[in-house]
């Protein structure tokens, strides 16, 4: 029964001339892309390219992305016929990984991190600089503003001034044996009415 609801609903959503079913919003959540010749950053991008056709004008995607990539990557990352609402929800800072399998995913992934800012790529927000130990960990902080209007944050921003980079994390907690620690938030772009 709720297959079909849902089949029923589906069918009867907005579509274009073409016949093109068109959506108030897309969720993706969506893996870092080749660390060995780009930032990370490529399938999120094309996420975004892609979502442009299969939305309505002033439909939303909603994204996301570890804090590390920063506020300024996910802005630079938008088309322009979107604009970039900011962060609508983070987690407090958490340990980037938790057990073998997810450091065998993430810790890979924060050294390449490291080797896209050798290569001269924009730096990562990475680890909280006034935490460097793990009993001073998981505040309670969502450190990120809107920048639309309607969605309202109340803290400090994720900044260069505020966290090492990818190069400072390798260096100063991952080789020190603590676990590095990040955000996980969900980011809002909005496809700007034609």
């Amino acid at each position: 029964e709720a297959r079909k609801a849902f089949e029923s609903e589906f069918a009867a959503a907005d579509d274009d001339d073409d016949g093109t079913v068109k959506f108030d919003f897309i969720v993706a959540n969506p893996p870092a892309s080749d660390l060995a010749s780009s930032d990370g950053f490529d399938f999120r991008r094309e996420v975004l390219r892609g979502a442009a056709s299969r939305l309505k004008p002033g439909g939303f995607v909603v994204m996301q992305a570890l804090s590390y990539y920063g506020q300024h990557r996910m802005a630079n990352a938008a088309p322009p016929h979107y604009r970039y609402c900011g962060v609508v929800t983070a987690t407090p800072w958490v340990d980037l990984w938790t057990d073998a399998h997810s450091e065998n995913v993430l810790r890979p992934q924060l050294e390449g991190f490291a080797l896209e800012e050798a290569r001269g790529g924009t730096r990562y927000d990475c680890h909280p600089k006034d935490i460097l130990e793990s009993s001073e960990k998981k505040i309670g902080i969502n450190d990120m503003q809107c920048s639309d209007d309607r969605i309202r944050t109340t803290t400090r921003r994720i900044t260069h001034e505020t966290t090492l980079s990818a190069t400072e994390t390798v260096k100063q907690v991952v080789q020190a044996g603590r676990v590095p620690l990040g955000k996980w938030q969900t980011h809002l772009f909005e496809l700007l009415l034609e």
